[in-house]
């Protein structure tokens, strides 16, 4: 992590009272040690159009959601209601008899991601046909094709978000003890996937991950008249970064993170801090995810 660190102390009101198909978009669901920045973290379950070679698994204990998210897209998304969601869920149960045999119903959600806020907009949902239950037996894999429920609307994902792709697996009967496993970051068709859409092909492309590594600059620090902070900062465009803030400069383990912003397509950011009334003196520094 890089951090950029701008000190600003003194007492109030001084300086620091501040599956796929043809014509279809398949999106691969993987593992990625790096990771995709959320609000709050890094996450390594992501989303991207290019399959992995080894297929992992997650467990599946009875009621279950994986949560995956893509890079920050650097085009919107629009979904029509013309065009419709996919997927393909892949199960596997290395029990060695059939009393941890089980069935379960299974759906992918899709979410209009913000990484500043951390808040979901509902857009699509995709169920198994008929909404039936699958069996997965011993020693066998399982997949089955979902397609979209019909309470989809025109949607579009703008610059700067996320495509969040939630798996949701539900017990319906069985027990899969241990055994049972959601399998995903394998080859197409192996591996559970997503289609959004699965009857068209939409260009996407991701906010490329170096940006991010760019050491960010904090430029100006100004006390407001009602007391509240403005600092203003500069990083790689279209970016996030951390604001962290202490009020103990001699304890390195005391920052905390304050707040999440997203640079202009020039760079820049501008943020306020309106806690800062409640400090009477405090620090800044920006940071890299």
């Amino acid at each position: 992590m890089k951090y950029s660190t701008l000190l600003a102390a003194g007492f109030l009101g001084l300086l620091s009272t501040h599956p796929a198909m043809a014509g279809s978009t398949p999106y691969a669901l993987r593992y990625e040690s790096a990771g995709v920045f959320i609000h709050g973290g890094v996450t390594s379950q992501t989303v991207g159009t290019t399959f992995g070679t080894n297929a992992l698994g997650l467990p599946f204990t009875g009621t279950n959601n994986y949560d995956f998210y893509s890079p920050a897209i650097s085009t919107p998304i629009t979904l029509s209601t013309s065009e419709k969601s996919g997927g393909l869920i892949v199960m596997s149960n290395s029990a060695p008899t059939e009393a941890h045999d089980f069935t379960v119903f299974g759906w992918i959600t899709f979410y209009d991601y913000d990484p500043v806020s951390g808040t979901d907009t509902y857009v699509a949902t995709s169920r198994q046909p008929a909404n039936a239950a699958r069996k997965v037996n011993h020693g066998d894999t399982t997949k089955w094709i979902l397609v979209q429920a019909p309470e989809h609307t025109d949607y579009t994902i703008p610059t700067g978000h996320l495509l969040h792709i939630v798996v949701s697996l539900v017990l319906d009967a069985g027990d899969p003890g241990f055994y049972g496993q959601l399998l995903y970051n394998g080859p197409q068709g192996s591996s559970t996937m997503a289609l959004f859409p699965r009857n068209a092909t939409l260009p996407v492309s991701w906010l490329p991950a170096s940006q991010v590594q760019i050491t960010p600059t904090i430029s100006t620090l100004a006390i407001l008249p009602d007391g509240t902070v403005q600092l203003n900062g500069t990083g790689a465009p279209t970016s996030y970064y951390l604001i962290e803030g202490t009020s103990d400069l001699g304890d390195p383990s005391s920052w905390i993170k304050i707040s999440t912003n997203l640079t202009d397509n020039a760079g820049a950011l501008q943020w306020t801090d309106t806690d800062a009334v409640n400090h009477s003196f405090r620090f800044y520094r920006l940071a890299t995810p």
